[in-house]
């Protein structure tokens, strides 16, 4: 049976490891950690600053 997705942590998914996985295969890096809790530390667009 294939395996859909994979259920994250909300600890991994405001994390650093977390962000380079969303940033992977994609042209420059449009996805950035969010240390300013603009999404309650959740990862924002770069533009969002």
């Amino acid at each position: 049976m294939a395996k859909i997705g994979e259920g994250k942590t909300e600890e991994y998914m405001k994390g650093e490891g977390f962000v380079a996985e969303l940033n992977d295969g994609q042209e420059g890096s449009p996805w950035k950690q969010d240390i300013n809790n603009i999404n309650d530390g959740f990862p924002i667009l770069s533009w969002q600053e």
